[in-house]
């Protein structure tokens, strides 16, 4: 055991973070997790980049699935 916070499946929803979005998600990782959002933000809610505050919000959110 490597004590990695981020060991196994996460999950994570859009409207964790506030927005009035019904995607949500699975992933092997948490970093996964971030750069599936990132690709969602930037096609569903028009954002260009994820600031860096919207991200340590998304990494607050996930959660182990």
């Amino acid at each position: 055991m490597t004590g990695a916070i981020d060991e196994g499946p996460r999950a994570f929803s859009c409207r964790d973070v506030g927005y009035a979005c019904e995607w949500s998600l699975r992933a092997a990782s948490a970093d996964e997790v971030q750069s599936r959002f990132r690709d969602h933000a930037r096609c569903a809610h028009g954002l260009p980049e994820v600031s860096g505050e919207l991200a340590a919000r998304v990494a607050a959110a996930i959660r182990p699935a």
